[in-house]
């Protein structure tokens, strides 16, 4: 009598998981030659790489993607926009600067004076803003914001978790 044999079985192979990280984006703030602070994302020393912190980790994209938003906001909300002019990078920083100066005009501020050399606009905006700030609302801050708002400090990466 011979033994039947069992059909063979496949196991199925687990489900790799996903984590939704959010990572914040590494900044140092310098000072040359007595100027006023900067505020630069870090790279590596060798590479233009730009540092990243990991901050917290989500099931899903959507709440991973929220919470980015919301740390975003409370950037804006106590960090002051002048220090990050040059962040995203001196061409982007002579495009937005006209744009803050025209929006504190709507504001009825005090003029922000750019000149005609643009590369000096970040140092006369955040000169402007060392005068100023202290009697700007809370409104205001958030209104000199905006046209940085394409300026995220927050991004969400997808890892696959093994094992």
């Amino acid at each position: 009598m011979s033994k039947a044999k069992k059909p063979a079985t496949k196991k199925p192979k687990a489900a790799k998981a996903t984590v939704f990280v959010v990572m914040r984006t590494g900044f140092e703030v310098t000072s040359f030659r007595g100027t006023l602070p900067q505020v630069y994302p870090v790279t590596g020393s060798h590479t233009n790489v730009i540092a990243e912190v990991p901050v917290r980790g989500f099931a899903t994209r959507k709440a991973a993607t929220a919470f980015a938003r919301q740390l975003d906001d409370e950037v804006r909300a106590s960090f002051p926009a002048a220090l990050l002019t040059e962040a995203g990078g001196r061409n982007e920083s002579e495009k937005l600067l006209p744009q803050v100066a025209k929006r504190a005009n709507e504001l009825k501020l005090p003029p922000i004076k750019l000149g005609k050399e643009k590369y000096n606009h970040p140092t006369q905006f955040r000169e402007w803003w060392s005068k100023h700030a202290a009697d700007l609302s809370a409104e205001q801050k958030a209104a000199l914001w905006e046209p940085f708002a394409g300026m995220t400090f927050h991004h969400v990466n997808e890892i696959e978790l093994e094992g």
